[in-house]
């Protein structure tokens, strides 16, 4: 599996029902933007609904077919060699977990996989079957590919589309690394009491949604605003972004609201809604922002201007923050985006993906937490060059 003169080569296989337009889109988007890797899209070949979803991705396809071993001296033999006189005084392993599991009074089942050529493979992703949610066939294919990635020394991480904060640690647990998409999953699952030894990774949150079963079309028409944005102004993946969801009326509240958040503007961005019909004068919406806040806006990291009729822009946001609730606010609540509302004359409230503030150290308090949040993310290009760089350790499992 290993070409030193080849591209190194990233496999990501798909199955019939993890396919959904806008992991399409994304995948179409990795694909543009790692050209020094081979991302090569692997789906099994009797998954005929995968196949000519992803066709535009060139997929190469796989066979898959299960072994079966039943009350058989066979059976006992192939036991016996693989676990030998061992005592496990430090609990099981997963493929012992395997081996020793009778699965039904001495069966063993093993599922074989027929791959195509492949080079210099330095990393497999995948989907985390759970068991509320997966097709069996899914964890067969599932449980073969760990095993061809340990027995090939490659790298083997997935990533999660139903929560894995419940109950499912087992099979995080097989994984060299871990992708997920939300604040308890990566807090569980960083736990140490939980024994995940492999890498895990928390995807930002326009990421997190490319792998939601409930993402919205808001996300798949901003797909790729966020990249778009970071790379125009040039922000580091460490930096915040606050929607602002300004109003020309309340434009002294929002300029009391940026002094007071302003001693974290080195690690803040902000995105301005203007709308065109908001004018004073001859003042359009951005300039009275340019004027009333001029001497703050110096000290955040940088800032832009979006209008309020393309909302498709707030998947940039790690929140929308603003002085009353309104469009901007009720648009991203629909879309799972935070949205903090510092207003002093309504009593505190959080419901959903809402929180209203009253006081300006609890809003200092959100801008924090926002940070340490973002401080946690790593987006998925960054994910897979630790993995092909080999920066990422692999598990002896």
């Amino acid at each position: 599996m290993t070409n030193l003169n080849a591209k190194p080569t990233l496999v990501w296989v798909l199955q019939d029902n993890q396919i959904s337009p806008i992991i399409f889109d994304f995948l179409k988007l990795l694909k543009k933007g790692l050209g020094k890797i081979n991302v090569q899209i692997l789906v099994p070949e009797d998954d005929t609904k995968a196949l000519e979803t992803v066709k535009p991705l060139q997929p190469m396809t796989f066979k898959s077919s299960r072994r079966v071993s039943e009350r058989s001296y066979e059976n006992f033999s192939r036991k016996r060699d693989l676990i030998h006189d061992a005592q496990f005084p430090d609990g099981l392993k997963y493929w012992q977990t395997l081996v020793l599991d009778d699965l039904g009074e001495g069966l063993i089942m093993e599922t074989v996989l027929g791959l195509p050529p492949l080079t210099n493979v330095k990393g497999i992703i995948l989907q985390i079957p759970t068991p509320l949610g997966s097709a069996t066939k899914e964890e067969f294919i599932f449980n073969a590919w760990i095993r061809i990635a340990h027995e090939n020394k490659v790298f083997i991480a997935g990533y999660e589309l139903l929560p894995l904060y419940t109950r499912w640690t087992m099979i995080p647990s097989m994984l060299d690394g871990v992708i997920t998409t939300n604040e308890l999953s990566y807090n569980l699952l960083s736990d140490p009491e939980q024994n995940i030894n492999g890498k895990i990774w928390k995807l930002p949150l326009n990421e997190g949604k490319v792998f939601s079963p409930g993402t919205s079309i808001l996300w798949r028409n901003g797909l790729e605003a966020p990249y778009h944005y970071r790379i125009k102004h040039k922000l580091p993946l460490q930096t915040i972004v606050l929607y602002i969801a300004h109003n020309v009326a309340m434009s002294y509240e929002y300029k009391r609201l940026l002094e007071k958040i302003s001693k974290f503007g080195h690690q803040i961005h902000l995105m301005f809604s203007i709308g065109k019909d908001q004018i004073r004068g001859t003042h359009t919406h951005e300039e009275i922002i340019r004027t009333i806040s001029k001497d703050t806006l110096n000290a955040f990291s940088s800032y832009s201007f979006h209008d309020l009729n393309a909302p498709w822009e707030m998947t940039v946001a790690d929140a929308v923050l603003a002085c009353s609730t309104c469009y901007c606010t009720i648009v991203a609540e629909a879309n799972g985006i935070p949205c903090i509302v510092m207003d002093d004359t309504v009593p505190e409230i959080e419901k959903g993906y809402l929180k209203i503030v009253n006081t300006y150290s609890k809003l200092q308090d959100e801008i924090k937490l926002l940070i340490n949040t973002r401080s946690k993310t790593t987006d998925m290009t960054n994910i897979i060059y630790d993995i092909v760089n080999n920066t990422v350790k692999k598990l002896d499992v």
